[in-house]
Formats: structure tokens, sequence, C-alpha cells
């Protein structure tokens, strides 16, 4: 009980030490280092919208906590989705050109913390065997 009550003030002397000293998209991306609640994980959802056109919803098991600043990538088949993180627990793709059959969609969930979003924080995650049916 000691070391992790020990660990909790360290945590917080580190994020107190540097709240004025780094910008503040740096602060959040840090606080996130620093608070691994779990692995990050989730399910997809995925509806035909015409032949090889497909919507994907990814809902992950718990808030990807990058809401507002951060980006997401989806890859799958071959080809890259990218988009901002606007809901705390999902991700959605529209109009992905995706060949049927089963694939496995990578996500990963992306924090920037420079103005060039060059560096930054990332969390991924696998969902395999996705089947994407004809239609």
């Amino acid at each position: 009980m000691n070391t992790i009550q020990n660990s909790a003030n360290a945590k917080n002397a580190i994020l107190a030490f540097i709240r004025n000293l780094v910008s503040k998209s740096m602060y959040v991306a840090i606080k996130n280092i620093l608070n691994p609640c779990c692995t990050l994980s989730g399910s997809a959802t995925v509806s035909c919208v015409s032949s090889g056109v497909y919507d994907i919803a990814v809902t992950t098991n718990q808030s990807i906590g990058f809401l507002g600043n951060g980006q997401f990538e989806v890859q799958v088949d071959g080809k890259f989705f990218l988009g901002d993180i606007v809901e705390p627990n999902s991700i959605s793709v529209t109009d992905a050109e995706v060949t049927a059959g089963t694939q496995d969609i990578v996500v990963v969930v992306y924090l920037p913390t420079n103005t060039e979003k060059t560096i930054g924080v990332f969390k991924s995650f696998t969902i395999q065997d996705v089947v994407f049916t004809s239609c």
C-alpha cells in the first residue's frame, strides 16, 4: 500500500512541477502517460454503403482521453483513414473503400504535442477478424 501511495505522490509531484514549464498539450500528454488506466481496446461495427464501400464504427473500452485535440488513424486492407477524435469512446470512418472479406483493423489514437503535429503520444490496438460482407 505504501508503494502505491508513493507512486501517486511522485506522479502528482511531477505533474505539479511541469504544469507551468510545458505547453498545455504536452502537459496533457505527460498526464496520459502517467495515468495508464488500462489497455485500450475496442470492437468494430461495419455497414455496407455500396459495393466495396463501408462505414466503420469503432467503440473503445474506455475513454480515449484525447477528446478535442487528438486524431485517429484506422488501418484496414492496406489503406489508412484519418480523422479528428470528436467522441470520448468512438471513432467513425465513412465511405471507406475496403475489399470484402475478413480483415484486421488497426486503430491508432494520437495526441500531437507540438504545432507541426510531428511529435506526440499515441495508443493503438488491433481488432482481428472483422467481416466486411459483400453487398
